[in-house]
């Protein structure tokens, strides 16, 4: 319902993204900073009286005020240098000239490795897992069922380690535990509501499969990391309309090499599971999402630590003597720049100005020093320009 409403009102163009975006914020426990949060109510009654877009305008504008206060003198490299990951999502970082999935945990994650119990379920859950990966060859030739086998050689491939290196590995285990989970709320609903051609698993593989899925699930919970990932992903609604988009992102990413052909396929294998209903989709979904929204963050802090921006024609002259990760990053961002700016839609005014000055200097071709900050006169142009692109 929420959804719904949601996209209602951003439809019919009087700036109710102020209004969702706070009530969002109210949702997750998420306090911005005072002054921000009374421009909601320092409003004229006069203006009021006016109806929502003069009010929903005024907002904007004292919003705006403020953010600009805040990074006087400041160029997009000041504030895109200080991004934090979304919690949700997978954690990148650079491995030579590429990003990467980090996988690891916490210290409290290789406690719970050291546990007897863990060990025990540990290695029963790899048997299964081996047995049951030999067992579902040929499903994936079944209608409807593509992508099954994928799920369950990542799944393998996860857990066919010792228990002691679980805790380096955590996220992959995990994000190969919810996809397949996910696949068996499939397999409850095609049994639920039985129709077309597209039929459920023949009894004998269901049973393998439900045993292994109902080990699978209680053990990853164990490890703390994975226990907390599985609590959060579950509370935040999937946003369907950021799939596409973050599917685009990845395969972007892919394109150019700036990530590897196994961690695009993992996430998009997210995206494709959270298609189907229920919880462990969603939690796949939500877990896919931000893991895009991640890798477009870390990329953001990449090049804004960098001190340079960087353009978008990957073979321009002055990229000759540049970062090769950081070149890869450049021209990732300005070709998924629309896919950027939709999934970065309810972001804070500031960031959202930050990324669009980063894209907008991509756009632009020239390359040019920023190490130094932009000056009031500069960053207003740049504001302008984010005001006459968004009214086009």
């Amino acid at each position: 319902m929420w959804r719904d409403l949601k996209r209602e009102l951003h439809a019919a163009g009087q700036d109710w993204q102020v209004w969702t975006i706070w009530y969002e914020d109210r949702l997750q426990g998420y306090v911005r900073d005072e002054k921000r949060e009374f421009a909601y109510i320092q409003i004229e009654d006069e203006l009021w009286r006016q109806g929502p877009t003069i009010v929903n305008a005024e907002i904007i504008k004292q919003v705006e005020s403020l953010n600009a206060q805040r990074t006087d003198a400041k160029h997009w490299a000041n504030t895109l240098a200080n991004l934090a990951e979304a919690p949700l999502g997978n954690r990148w970082i650079e491995h030579g000239d590429q990003l990467t999935i980090d996988p690891r945990g916490n210290e409290t994650d290789t406690a719970a490795a050291l546990d007897p119990v863990v060990r025990q379920l540990h290695e029963a859950l790899r048997r299964k897992a081996i047995a049951f990966a030999i067992d579902s060859t040929g499903i994936d030739e079944r209608l409807g069922w593509t992508g099954f086998e994928g799920a369950i050689g990542r799944f393998r491939a996860a857990v066919d380690i010792d228990t002691a290196e679980i805790p380096n590995q955590i996220a992959t285990v995990y994000d190969a535990t919810i996809e397949l989970a996910s696949f068996l709320e499939y397999d409850n609903d095609l049994k639920e509501r039985f129709a077309g051609n597209v039929t459920p698993l023949d009894p004998s593989t269901r049973r393998a499969f439900q045993d292994l899925v109902r080990t699978a699930s209680p053990w990853v919970r164990h490890f703390p990391t994975a226990c907390k990932l599985d609590d959060e992903t579950g509370t935040f609604l999937a946003r369907r309309d950021l799939f596409e988009p973050s599917r685009t992102v990845l395969e972007g990413a892919g394109s150019v090499s700036l990530i590897s052909g196994a961690d695009e396929e993992r996430l998009k294998a997210l995206l494709s599971a959270a298609l189907s209903d229920g919880l462990q989709a969603q939690k796949a979904g939500n877990r896919g999402v931000f893991s895009a929204k991640n890798l477009i963050l870390t990329s953001l802090v990449c090049m804004a630590t960098s001190g340079i921006a960087f353009y978008s024609s990957a073979v321009a002259s002055d990229f000759a003597n540049r970062s090769e990760l950081v070149k890869k990053i450049g021209t990732f961002l300005a070709k998924e720049e629309s896919q950027i700016k939709q999934i970065f839609a309810d972001a804070p005014a500031d960031i959202r100005l930050a990324i669009s000055s980063l894209l907008a200097d991509l756009r632009s071709g020239h390359a040019s020093d920023h190490s130094s900050p932009l000056s009031g006169d500069q960053y207003a142009i740049l504001n302008r320009r984010k005001r006459e692109e968004d009214g086009n």
